[in-house]
């Protein structure tokens, strides 16, 4: 569970680059314009762990990274129902925000559940996902927009939130 939370944000800013210069027609636009959602995304997620880690200490972990999740469902959503790129930019700085929640709790929950040894082995999977997932998120993204269209990536995002969201409610005290 903690290796897919860490790895939301990854996941989440890779799986439409495949899609990007067919945003590029469907919104008229310009290819920088684009590139905005991927600046905006990064920009959200670098204000956001700043915001996320000690507010999770303060609040709790659960509280925090439910809402975070619902953050990141509800843009996700936003940005699969998208009608300009300026909405699509937005929606992408909104699910920076929450999806930063994933990766900023996951290695806090691991800190507060494991020994020393055992989160050394945890973060190990941790890094393996770290490292997978921006590889595979542009292939199956590649494969979701050539089969369905690139709305179905956030459509796509939305669910893999719903479920990450269901196992933090069920696993997380």
């Amino acid at each position: 569970f903690v290796t897919v939370l860490v790895a939301v944000a990854q996941i989440s800013i890779s799986i439409y680059l495949p899609s990007m210069p067919a945003l590029v027609e469907v919104f008229a636009t310009e290819p920088s314009v684009v590139q905005l959602t991927v600046t905006v995304y990064m920009l959200g997620a670098a204000i956001s762990q700043l915001i996320v880690g000690p507010l999770s200490d303060r609040v709790g972990r659960k509280p925090v990274l439910m809402v975070g999740l619902g953050i990141y469902i509800a843009a996700s959503a936003a940005a699969m129902l998208a009608p300009t790129i300026e909405a699509l930019i937005a929606a992408r700085l909104v699910q920076s925000i929450g999806a930063m929640a994933g990766p900023v709790i996951g290695r806090a929950i691991v800190r507060d559940r494991f020994d020393r040894s055992r989160a050394a082995l945890v973060m190990a999977w941790v890094g393996l996902a770290l490292a997978i997932s921006p590889a595979l998120a542009p292939v199956l993204g590649a494969f979701v927009h050539q089969t369905v269209g690139w709305r179905a990536n956030f459509g796509l995002l939305v669910a893999f939130g719903i479920f990450i969201a269901y196992m933090a409610w069920a696993h997380l005290e």
